[in-house]
């Protein structure tokens, strides 16, 4: 869409895409069992979603294209490092998961406590942030 589109994430586990200019959702994607709680956009109109229900999903052209599962806990953030073609979640479970095409790759361990947040730096780095002070 050449305006470009809007992504929110709901208690429900439902993903609604709407246009900037308002209106009804033009897409409603489902998936998620329960809240939607982090999200981020990758390249080509590829979007990445994190949930309560312990799960990541990719999504391509408003369809799934990868589930991410192995934590035990809620997801509280996702983001894509895209020159690797890597997918990091972080979860209450205190841990971070590298995945790449649906493949784990990597748990990092060493939080005391969730992990709240992530941030990118570069094509092979990123931040943590966690409730363990």
């Amino acid at each position: 869409h050449s305006e470009g589109l809007i992504a929110t994430g709901s208690n429900e586990g439902l993903i609604r895409i709407f246009t900037p200019s308002g209106g009804d959702p033009i897409h409603t994607l489902t998936g998620h069992s329960n809240a939607v709680c982090c999200m981020v956009s990758g390249r080509m109109g590829t979007l990445m979603s994190g949930s309560w229900d312990s799960t990541a999903i990719v999504w391509a052209s408003f369809k799934q294209v990868l589930v991410l599962k192995g934590h035990t806990a809620a997801i509280w953030d996702v983001a894509i490092l895209p020159e690797r073609g890597y997918q990091i979640t972080a979860s209450a479970d205190r841990t971070i998961r590298i995945w790449h095409a649906g493949d784990l790759l990597r748990t990092l361990t060493g939080h005391a406590d969730c992990v709240r947040s992530l941030a990118v730096l570069s094509s092979d780095e990123f931040l943590s942030a966690s409730n363990d002070g």
